[in-house]
């Protein structure tokens, strides 16, 4: 009885065939190639006018104080430059259009 249990608890060895079988249409991984410089967003280039006397968001807010970094003369790069330590991007020149605090020349 004791052999019989023995053998049950022992798991089967899987079969390993003499000649393995080649994988068909390997192909070699190509290189990695340069990246391209991407633009993000349309208004590369552009030059910042402030031409709003007020800020248009409440006080205390985080677009408040991205909205202080708009200086009349600065590109659209330089403005997200500053404004990436604050989470600020492209959405707060949109949102500065639309209430025409700024201008894009």
């Amino acid at each position: 009885m004791a052999s019989s249990a023995a053998t049950a608890l022992k798991e089967p060895t899987p079969k390993v065939s003499a000649k393995a079988k080649p994988k068909a249409n390997l192909k070699a991984v190509p290189k990695p190639t340069a990246k391209k410089t991407v633009t993000r967003h349309k208004f590369d280039g552009d030059k910042i006018k402030v031409i709003g006397k007020e800020i248009p968001v409440r006080n205390g807010t985080n677009r408040r104080d991205i909205f202080t970094l708009f200086k009349s003369g600065m590109t659209v790069s330089e403005f997200l430059t500053a404004a990436r330590p604050k989470r600020g991007g492209a959405t707060d020149i949109q949102i500065a259009l639309a209430k025409n605090y700024i201008e894009l020349s």
